[in-house]
């Protein structure tokens, strides 16, 4: 009887793996035959293609693979918005901390809102530096408001609106330098 490609592969395998720790092999090549089991020729070259060249496979169990120098990291997300993952790059927490510091200039609120949805959405921040960057610049707005209101010799007018604009933008500038530096410090280069 012909021989077939499951048995033709399981010989390369055991050829590859020659030299690996014998109980290493072992299970390595247990797994293989496993999952080529019971499946035709046709079916077998398509998994054999998915499984990798014998002496890759070898290679890997004898750890002459060559390992990244920076640890990449994986963040486990909802796949949305290109994955949790391309929210982390470098580039794309620069463009978070100057949205945040800049944006309610270029676009007035609506500019800071966009930075802090992209700031809440990336995995790169601890969630109590998020609140606080979303939190501290509403809560400074309202306190200089109020001041504003109660204070008795404090001009009306166009000044009450713009005091308390200006010193949240001032606190929303600083706290988006803050946090893209909090950012960058978490990123590989």
């Amino acid at each position: 009887m012909p021989e077939s490609e499951a048995d033709r592969y399981l010989a390369r395998l055991d050829a590859a793996l020659a030299d690996v720790r014998h109980d290493t092999a072992v299970e390595i090549r247990a797994g293989v035959a496993e999952e080529l089991a019971g499946l035709d020729d046709a079916a077998a070259r398509d998994r054999i293609a998915a499984l990798g060249d014998p002496a890759f496979i070898a290679a890997s169990a004898r750890g002459e693979l060559p390992q990244p120098s920076v640890p990449v990291p994986t963040y486990e997300g909802s796949g949305r918005l290109y994955g949790r993952g391309s929210l982390a790059t470098r580039g794309m927490v620069i463009a978070t901390g100057l949205v945040i510091a800049f944006g309610g200039i270029v676009l007035p609120f609506v500019g800071w809102v966009a930075g802090i949805v992209m700031m809440c959405l990336s995995p790169v921040w601890r969630r109590a530096e998020k609140v606080y960057v979303a939190v501290v610049p509403p809560l400074v707005i309202a306190g200089v408001l109020v001041l504003t209101q109660v204070t008795p010799n404090f001009p009306g007018g166009w000044r009450t609106v713009l005091l308390p604009y200006v010193t949240g933008q001032i606190i929303a500038s600083l706290l988006g330098i803050w946090a893209l530096v909090r950012g960058l410090a978490r990123v590989p280069r």
